[in-house]
Order: C-alpha cells, then sequence, then structure tokens
C-alpha cells in the first residue's frame, strides 16, 4: 500500500470518528455535556487553567481559583490538527504529537472534576459518553496511522526530518 494511501486512509478514519464524536455527549456531570459545545467552548476553559497556573507560578493573586485540571485537555484538538498537517513531511513529529494528543485525550480519566461555568464553578464527572471514546479514537488513528508510516519510512532507510 503506496504511503499516500495510507494518510488517505487515516484521514479518512479520522474524519468519520472525530466528526462523529462531535454529534455525542462527551461526558456527564448533573447533566450531559454535548460534544460539540466542549469543542467550540473548551479553549476557553483550557485557556482560563493555563493562566491560572501562569499566575500561580508567578505568586500573582487572581480571582479564578482554579488547578489545573480536565479542561486542559481539550489541548489535544490542535495538536491532533498539526500532527494530521505535519504527517506528509515529518513523521516522526507527527507520530510525537498524536501520542501527546492521546495521552492528553486518556489523561482526562484521571479527574473526577470538570470546570463547568465561566465563574470557576466545577461539577463532579459521572461518567464518559459515547462522544469522549469516539474522541479518543480518533487521535489513536492518528498515533496508529504515523506510526506505521513512520517504522516505514525507517524499514525503507530514508532520511528522518
Amino acid at each position: 500500500m503506496t504511503d499516500k494511501r495510507v494518510r488517505q486512509i487515516i484521514l479518512s478514519v479520522f474524519i468519520l470518528l472525530f466528526i462523529t464524536s462531535l454529534t455525542q455527549t462527551a461526558y456527564y456531570t448533573n447533566s450531559s455535556a454535548h460534544s460539540l459545545f466542549v469543542f467550540l467552548l473548551g479553549w476557553l476553559g483550557a485557556m482560563i487553567e493555563v493562566m491560572s497556573l501562569v499566575y500561580g507560578l508567578l505568586g500573582i493573586e487572581n480571582e479564578i481559583n482554579t488547578s489545573m485540571g480536565a479542561c486542559i485537555t481539550w489541548l489535544a484538538n490542535p495538536l491532533m490538527f498539526i500532527s494530521l498537517i505535519v504527517l506528509k513531511r515529518n513523521r516522526r513529529l507527527s507520530s510525537t504529537l498524536a501520542l501527546i494528543s492521546t495521552l492528553l485525550i486518556l489523561s482526562f480519566l484521571l479527574f473526577n472534576r470538570v470546570l463547568a461555568t465561566e465563574a470557576g464553578h466545577y461539577r463532579e464527572i459521572k461518567s464518559y459518553g459515547t462522544g469522549y471514546w469516539l474522541w479518543l479514537m480518533s487521535s489513536l488513528t492518528i498515533l496508529v496511522g504515523s506510526y506505521i508510516l513512520y517504522r516505514k519510512e525507517i524499514t525503507k532507510g530514508n532520511k528522518l526530518e
């Protein structure tokens, strides 16, 4: 199978899984969190948590009383897309970004609460929805596919970028 065909398969499966994940529930608290809503607004929670961490490291008092939390896993999204973009030119970088993305997504399972409001209120995560598992599978698709292409490149003896 040609590299181009493998990349097409990776992209097709990724798009199918990722788009389908956006139509499902991501996780459940007292209510359900729809994946599309989490995808579109999750960057806000991630930025709030990153800024809170930076303020804490700098010793600056802030009104946002959060610690690094579950919203930081949203950063897996840009890493997945960057991994796809660089897949053709730099398979080692693509594999590395896909691995980090997958680990971030898996780290969501380690959190028992999630930022629920812009005011900094949290809700307990009660369970994970189909959207979460499809999101994880979409990242694993890139990880496995980029690794296959990377190993194929090494086997051919091509120069690694």
